[in-house]
This record gives structure tokens, C-alpha cells and sequence, in this order.
């Protein structure tokens, strides 16, 4: 739903609400665990030759469900050459996001005569800890992004055009993944960090408009853009708690064909992936710069351009192992 408002000759307004619903789920042919049967590990001759069977151990469980929810609001405010505008905007993004690899097992068999006899060689399981069950591994949070702007359009001449603003804008999720407090005690930092730095962005662009009998013109432009989401990456540390999902395997055993009755191999199960969101952590950012020359030509409405970009990384994303602890060398 879009409005917008003339409250005066020099003054209007403009709001907006939306809502959208994403859902995904792949389907797969039969729920199956994944298999990899080698011909004969054993013979050199066809050691690496394997055929996979059974269901994809990453289609096990995948749900994705995005709800959107946006809204807009702003003024413009024309003043001699100066066209002002200030606003802001909200968006909530309410994500589940299920994720259930490998509940189905994955094994691995040396040879044919191993797969017919039902003695596999590798045994991997994900599943749901003791007490806890598939809705508890899923990520289901919701996350809130605010941004305020102003910006002015000054027409300096006919020609001429010049815009410039500036523009805030702060994610922050409405709830937390569970506290593990093992993994705080082993690393010193809490596992339940969200996304909640604000990102200012300065902008401005111009546009010259050349007096000639074919148009013509000149732009450019440099700003600091901010980056949509990673709503699925950042779901990761609501699964990967260390709490609700473990992972184990074996190396030898007995083949269970029934996807829904698998059974962990006994013993205590090694300690779980932990994903952390760093507190601090601010969106992908980058500033850009550019600057263009346009050229309508004399034949069929054609036009003729050349643009140079520059782009610079100001936030990225930077991925660390923490069991890898300090480097010991150079490589």
C-alpha cells in the first residue's frame, strides 16, 4: 500500500506498506540416507571409483520461510533550486530456517560385496540432542533493520544538478540464540552475540547535461552503500548453539536403510560446532565511486556510453576458526 500527500505547494509526503512471503522447500524424489558404495577400495584399479545413492544428506531437512514486513515514510520540501527530502524506513524480516543435514545418515561402503552384506567403513548422524527435537534445531528469530536519511537535489543550473545526503541504518534481532555456557568458559566470549552496529552512509552525485543536438551528459558519483542481509548466514549460530544438535559417526557397523529409526552409535558424542555471531559485527560495507559519459547517437535512437567504477570493501565478512587458536608460522 503506497499514499502520498501534496500538503502544500512546496510541501509533500509519501508513505508505504508492504508485505511479502518467501517459502522454500525442495522437494527430493524418496527421503533415503545418503550412500556411497566404492567398487573395490581394495584393488588399485578401481579404488576411487564409487556411485552415490540415496537421498542428498544436505535435502535431509531444508525449510526456508522469510515473512517481510516494510514500512516508509518522508517528506520533500521544494525550496527555490533545493528539493529537500528526509524519511526513514523499517523492515522486519521473520526467518525459519531449518536445516537438518545428514538426519537421515550418511554411509560409506569399501566395496560392493561390503554394501550387499551391509557392513559400511563410515557413518556419519546429525541429531536432535537429548530433550530437544527438529523444531529446536530450526533458526526462528526475527530481525528489525531502521534507517533514517535526508538528502537535498540542488538544481544549480539548467544544466547542473547536484545531490547530496546522508543516510543511518541499524539492524538489530528482536531475540538471541541460546547461551551455551560451556563454550564461553573455553573461549572467553558468549556464543549468543547478534548483529546491532549502525552503519552511516554519506552520498552524493552530480549530473551535467551538455547543450547539444543530440543529449548528452556527464555523471558521477561516490557513496557508502550497505549490503542486504545474510538472514540464512546469520541463522547459523540459532542452529549451531552446541546445545540442541549434535553430530557423531562410526566406522564400522551394521547399514540401517529406515531414514527415520536412525540410532547414534553408542558412546558420548564429540563436542558439537558452535557458531558465533561477533557483538560487533556490522553488515558488508563498501563505498563506491563512479563516473559516466553518455552519448545519444543519430541512428535508431542509439546510445553511447563509458563508465568507470571504483569499489572499496569497508566492512566485509571475515570467517574464523577459533580451534585453530594463534598462528604459529607463515606460510
Amino acid at each position: 500500500t503506497r499514499r502520498s500527500s501534496d500538503l502544500s505547494s512546496n510541501f509533500s509526503t509519501e508513505g508505504s506498506i508492504s508485505y511479502s512471503k518467501y517459502e522454500s522447500t525442495p522437494s527430493v524424489l524418496a527421503q533415503q540416507p545418503m550412500v556411497n558404495v566404492y567398487v573395490d577400495k581394495s584393488d588399485p584399479g578401481t579404488q576411487n571409483a564409487s556411485v552415490y545413492l540415496g537421498e542428498d544428506q544436505f535435502r535431509d531437512y531444508n525449510v526456508l520461510n522469510v515473512d517481510t514486513t516494510t514500512a516508509f515514510f518522508a517528506g520533500t520540501w521544494t525550496l527555490g533550486d533545493h528539493q529537500l527530502k528526509a524519511g526513514g524506513d523499517w523492515q522486519r524480516d521473520s526467518f525459519y530456517n531449518l536445516f537438518g543435514r545428514t538426519e537421515f545418515g550418511n554411509y560409506t561402503f569399501n566395496s560392493i560385496a561390503d554394501f550387499a552384506a551391509g557392513k559400511f567403513s563410515s557413518y556419519t548422524l546429525y541429531y536432535p540432542a537429548p530433550g530437544y527435537d527438529l523444531n529446536d534445531i530450526a533458526a526462528e528469530w526475527k530481525l528489525n533493520q531502521y534507517g533514517l536519511f535526508v538528502q537535498d537535489n540542488w538544481q544549480i543550473t539548467p544544466a547542473l544538478s547536484l545531490q547530496y545526503g546522508l543516510r543511518y541504518d541499524l539492524p538489530q534481532a528482536q531475540s538471541k540464540p541460546l547461551f551455551n555456557a560451556d563454550f564461553t568458559d573455553a573461549f572467553g566470549i558468549r556464543n549468543n552475540g547478534t548483529p546491532g552496529s549502525g552503519v552511516l552512509e554519506p552520498r552524493f552525485s552530480f549530473n551535467y547535461t551538455f547543450d547539444t543536438e543530440y543529449k548528452t551528459q556527464l555523471r558521477g558519483g561516490a557513496g557508502v552503500s550497505e549490503s542486504v542481509t545474510p538472514g540464512v548466514w546469520l541463522s547459523n549460530p540459532y542452529t549451531n548453539n552446541g546445545l540442541t544438535l549434535f553430530t557423531t559417526g562410526a566406522s564400522s557397523g551394521t547399514f540401517n536403510p529406515n531414514p527415520f529409526q536412525q540410532v547414534p552409535p553408542p558412546g558420548t558424542p564429540p563436542a558439537p560446532e558452535v557458531d558465533v555471531t561477533d557483538p560487533n559485527f556490522k553488515l558488508p560495507t563498501v563505498m563506491k565511486a563512479s563516473i559516466g559519459f553518455d552519448r545519444e547517437l543519430p541512428w535508431w535512437g542509439l546510445v553511447f556510453t563509458v563508465e568507470d567504477q571504483y569499489l572499496n570493501t569497508i566492512n566485509g565478512v571475515r570467517y574464523e576458526n577459533l580451534n585453530y587458536g594463534a598462528p604459529t608460522g607463515l606460510l
